[in-house]
C-alpha cells in the first residue's frame, strides 16, 4: 500500500459521507413546471421564454449530473490536497541505557518491558494515521526514517537493544528537544526507567512511559583508577554497593576466558549500603598468575541477589608499560629537588658528571642539564631536555645583563608544564639568568612560563637588545634540518633560576620574620609549598615529554571515546569481529565509540604487541537502580507546531464541503420555488 493510499483510506473515511451528500442531493432534484390559471396570456408574450431561475430548475437530466459531478470533484480535490500533506510525525524514543538491563522478578528486564510498551505505541500512532520513527536514547543521532507501515516500524524497534552506555537524562532530553524541532515531530513518546516528577506539567504531545521499578540491592565495579600517566599511583580496582540495602556474602572470583578454572580473590564478606572496597590491581595479577597469562575476568556475586549483571564483571588485562629513560647531567652540587620524585618505578635513571664532547643523548626520553655552564640552546637539541641554568647571572644572557633580581609567580597560561601549579610566593634570592626567547616558526612553539611581578628590569633589557628576555620558557619543535643536519623532534624546559633552592628552606642571615606568606615574601624565605610547586613543575615537564610512548587507556568506561593518535592503521576488535572507528581524519587520528562492556584488542603500526582493552560500565548513576525522578524538562514547545500544516487539513476539508452543501441547499430551495402549487386565477 502506498503512503497516499494508506493516508487517504484511513485518515479521511470520516469525509466520505460529506462527499456523497451533495452529489445525491442534486441527483434527487426534480424540477417541475407550475401551472397557473390566468385570464389572458397577452401579458406574458413579451417576456423571455426562460429566466435565470428557470435555468436553475435543471429541467434536463444532464444538468443534474453536471452539478453532481462538480460537487464530487470539488470534494475530491479538497481531500486530495490534504492527502498530499505529510502525515503527522510521531517519534518513539526507547531508553537503551545500561540500567535498562536490570531484571526484576519474572526474568523480564526493563528493556523487555520498554519494547512491549513501544510496540503498543506503534499501533496507536498507526491507527491515528501518523508516521512513526523509533530511535535509541543513547544514539539520538541515528538517521531513522519515519514510516507508515507497521512492519517497517517494528523492524526499527527490533533493531534496538540495551547497551552498556550511560544516558544522562538532562543532556539527552535537551538533545531530544532539539531533534524533535529539527525533524518536525508533532508528538513524542519516551519509554524509560526514570519517573517524571509529579511537579512537572508535561506538554500535551509528550508521552512519558515509565517502565522501571525501584531495586534496592546492587553491587558492581565502580572503576579502575591511577597508573595512566608517568607519576600516577598504581592502579586500584574499586567495587561498591550501589543500593540502599546492605549486602550479604559478597564474593570476588577470577577466571580465564574459555576455561572453567576459578580463583577466589576475596572470601564472602558483607557490604553495607553505599560502602566501597578497593584493592590494588597488581595484587590481583599476582593472585591470578596460576591461571596462566592473558586477561582475566573478575566476577562479583552476592548472596542477596543482583538484578544488574552488567556491572558485575571486569576484565583485568596485562599492562603495557614502558620505562621512561631519564638521564641527569650533574654539573654542580646536589640536586635537592630531584630527591622529591626520584627514584620512581616507571623511570629508569642514569647520571653523568658534566657535559662531554663525545656524549650522545639521543637514546634517552629526557635529559636534565643541572646547572651546567654550557647548557644547550633550543636550536642545538637532539633530545628532550630540561636546562637549569648555572649560577644566576652567569648564563648566556645578552651583554651580561642577566644578573638582575625578579619577583615572579606562575603564569596564567595553560601550558602542560604549569598544570595545577599555584603562584610562587618567594623571591629569587639571586638574580635569575635571563635568556632570549627562541625564535618560533611553523615547526616550533615557544611559550614563556613565568610572569614577572615587577618587570622594569626586563623591560630595560628588551629595550636595549630588541629581543624578548625571559626567566623561563617551554619550547617544542618537529623534525627539522639545520645546516644539513636533521634534528629530531624535541621539547625543552628552560629555568633561569635555581629550583633546588626552593627545597633547602634557605633563610638569609639578615632576615627576621615569621613563616607567613607576607613575611616570607618580604624576607625571601621559601616554604614547603614552594618546593612542592617546583616539584610538580618538574613532574609535569617529564609527563609532557613522555609523548614518545603511546599512552593507551587500557580501562575504559562504556561510552567514553577511544581516541588514538600516532598509530597508523589502528584496528580495534573483539573475539568475533572488528569494530570500525566512528571517524578517522586526514592526520590519521581515529576515534571509536564502544557501547558494549567486554574485552577488546588493539593493534596497529607502531605497537610492538596487541594491546588488550577492558570496557566496563563504571557509572554510578546507571548502577544505582533506585530511581531519581526527572525534575526538569527542556522546551518542547516545537511539538505543538511540528505538524501544524497537517492539523489544518480537517478544517480545510470541512470548510470546502460545507460550502458545497450550502450551495446545494441553495439550489434546492430555488428549484422548489418553481414546483407545482395550488391553482390561482388571475382576474381579467
Amino acid at each position: 500500500m502506498t503512503i497516499f493510499g494508506f493516508t487517504f483510506g484511513l485518515s479521511f473515511l470520516w469525509a466520505l459521507p460529506l462527499i456523497l451528500a451533495p452529489a445525491l442531493a442534486f441527483l434527487s432534484l426534480r424540477a417541475r413546471r407550475q401551472r397557473l390559471d390566468v385570464s389572458s396570456l397577452l401579458l406574458f408574450r413579451d417576456l423571455p421564454r426562460r429566466t435565470t431561475f428557470q435555468n436553475l430548475s435543471m429541467t434536463h437530466k444532464w444538468h443534474r449530473w453536471l452539478y453532481a459531478l462538480m460537487f464530487a470533484v470539488l470534494a475530491l480535490i479538497a481531500l486530495g490536497l490534504s492527502a498530499l500533506l505529510p502525515a503527522p510525525k510521531r517519534l518513539i524514543v526507547v531508553d537503551t541505557s545500561a540500567s535498562m538491563n536490570a531484571e526484576a522478578g519474572n526474568g523480564k528486564s526493563r528493556f523487555d518491558r520498554a519494547v512491549a510498551a513501544a510496540d503498543a505505541e506503534i499501533d496507536k500512532a498507526m491507527a491515528a494515521g501518523a508516521s512513526v520513527a523509533l530511535v535509541s536514547l543513547t544514539n539520538l543521532g541515528d538517521d531513522v526514517p519515519f514510516v507508515t507501515d507497521r512492519l517497517e516500524a517494528r523492524a526499527q524497534l527490533n533493531a534496538l537493544s540495551a547497551t552498556s552506555m550511560p544516558a544522562p537524562m538532562d543532556q539527552r532530553l535537551s538533545a531530544l528537544a532539539a531533534l524533535s524541532a529539527s525533524r518536525g515531530v508533532g508528538a513524542l513518546t519516551l519509554v524509560t526507567d526514570r519517573p517524571l516528577s509529579e511537579d512537572i506539567d508535561a506538554p500535551r504531545r509528550l508521552s512519558w512511559i515509565d517502565v522501571g521499578d525501584d531495586l534496592p540491592s546492587n553491587v558492581g565495579f565502580e572503576g579502575v583508577s591511577g597508573g595512566l600517566n608517568l607519576f600516577d599511583a598504581p592502579k586500584e580496582v574499586s567495587l561498591r554497593n550501589f543500593g540502599t540495602d546492605p549486602l550479604r556474602d559478597v564474593s570476588l572470583t577470577a577466571r580465564v576466558r574459555g576455561k572453567p578454572a576459578v580463583v577466589t580473590l576475596r572470601r564472602p564478606f558483607d557490604l553495607p549500603a553505599g560502602a566501597r572496597e578497593t584493592f590494588p590491581l597488581d595484587r590481583v595479577l599476582e593472585q591470578t598468575v596460576q591461571l596462566g597469562p592473558g586477561p582475566k575476568e573478575l566476577i562479583l556475586t552476592s548472596g542477596s541477589g543482583d538484578p544488574l549483571p552488567l556491572d558485575d564483571g571486569l576484565w583485568v588485562v596485562p599492562e603495557v608499560v614502558q620505562q621512561f629513560d631519564l638521564h641527569i647531567v650533574r654539573c654542580e652540587g646536589n640536586g635537592y629537588l630531584f630527591d622529591r620524585f626520584l627514584p620512581h618505578p616507571n623511570i629508569r635513571l642514569s647520571e653523568s658528571a658534566g657535559i662531554t664532547d663525545e656524549a650522545d643523548y639521543r637514546g634517552y626520553d629526557a635529559v636534565i642539564f643541572d646547572r651546567c655552564p654550557e647548557g644547550p640552546l633550543f636550536e642545538e637539541l637532539n633530545a628532550n631536555a630540561i636546562v637549569i641554568e648555572t649560577r644566576p647571572g652567569a648564563g648566556r644572557s645578552e651583554n651580561g645583563s642577566g644578573a638582575r633580581q625578579f619577583a615572579w609567580q606562575a603564569s596564567e597560561n595553560r601550558h602542560p608544564v604549569m598544570a595545577g601549579l599555584k603562584p610562587m610566593i618567594g623571591r629569587v634570592t639571586v638574580g635569575p639568568s635571563l635568556r632570549p626567547l627562541p625564535f618560533a616558526d611553523e615547526k616550533s612553539r615557544v611559550v614563556p612560563l613565568l610572569r614577572d611581578v615587577d618587570p622594569q628590569d626586563a623591560l630595560t633589557v628588551i629595550a636595549e637588545d630588541r629581543v624578548e628576555i625571559v626567566t623561563a620558557f617551554a619550547a617544542e619543535r618537529r623534525d627539522t634540518e639545520v645546516d644539513g643536519v636533521m634534528l629530531p623532534a624535541a621539547k625543552m624546559l628552560f629555568l633561569g633560576f635555581d629550583p633546588h633552592a626552593y627545597c633547602t628552606n634557605f633563610i638569609p642571615s639578615d632576615a627576621e620574620a615569621d613563616n607567613t606568606v607576607e613575611d616570607r615574601r618580604d624576607a625571601q624565605i621559601y616554604g614547603p609549598d614552594d618546593c612542592l610547586t617546583l616539584t610538580f613543575m618538574m613532574m609535569n615537564t617529564l609527563e609532557w615529554m613522555d609523548d614518545r610512548r603511546q599512552r593507551i587507556p587500557q580501562y575504559l568506561a562504556a561510552g567514553d571515546p577511544l581516541t588514538l593518535d600516532g598509530i597508523r592503521n589502528a584496528v580495534v576488535r573483539t573475539d568475533e569481529a572488528e569494530v570500525p572507528p566512528v571517524i578517522t581524519d586526514d592526520l590519521g587520528v581515529s576515534r571509536w565509540r564502544l557501547d558494549q562492556a567486554g574485552l577488546y584488542f588493539l593493534s596497529g603500526e607502531g605497537l610492538s604487541q596487541t594491546v588488550p582493552l577492558s570496557l566496563a560500565l563504571f557509572n554510578a548513576e546507571e548502577s544505582a537502580l533506585t530511581r531519581a525522578p526527572v525534575t526538569a524538562l527542556p522546551d518542547f514547545s516545537a511539538l505543538s507546531r511540528g505538524d501544524g500544516l497537517r492539523r489544518l487539513t480537517r478544517p480545510l476539508v470541512i470548510g470546502l464541503l460545507a460550502i458545497a452543501v450550502l450551495e446545494a441547499l441553495f439550489l434546492i430551495v430555488l428549484a422548489g420555488r418553481f414546483r407545482k402549487g395550488p391553482s390561482r386565477k388571475v382576474a381579467a
